[in-house]
């Protein structure tokens, strides 16, 4: 009975030493590779502009505000397509809120991208809306 209790005792902490050597080797793996993956990651392209509405415009296929002042690149208009209803609704809510109250909008959008072209968005003057804050 002696033998077997050490026989047990001699597995098991080959087991934990085994265990321990793995969770050693996967920290020391994660350690070099985190930095190489945040390195390679892209960097945020959105960015915000402080928008004094113009005016706002609903149409089949999209919705947009147009600013008093261009944002850098020309950017007088800012749009998100009706396809996605839940989110155009919610921000022609606030757009219009802000042209109804004279309040100011943040508006969050990537200016290299130019997709909006598939529901109106002219690429020269004009880019989606990611995220909009009506400012008190």
């Amino acid at each position: 009975m002696l033998q077997t209790l050490s026989t047990l005792r001699k597995t098991t902490l080959v087991a934990v030493l085994f265990v321990a050597l793995l969770i050693v080797t996967a920290l020391a793996a994660g350690v070099r590779l985190g930095p190489s993956v945040a390195l390679a990651a892209e960097p945020d392209a959105e960015t915000t502009y402080r928008c004094t509405p113009a005016h706002v415009a609903a149409f089949t296929n999209g919705i947009h505000v147009k600013c008093t002042a261009a944002a850098p690149g020309g950017i007088w208009y800012f749009a998100y397509p009706t396809r996605d209803t839940a989110n155009a609704s919610r921000f022609l809510s606030l757009l219009t809120s802000a042209v109804v109250a004279g309040k100011q909008l943040d508006i969050t959008y990537d200016p290299a991208n130019t997709s909006g072209v598939s529901f109106g968005c002219l690429a020269s003057d004009c880019r989606t809306i990611v995220g909009v804050l009506l400012l008190p």
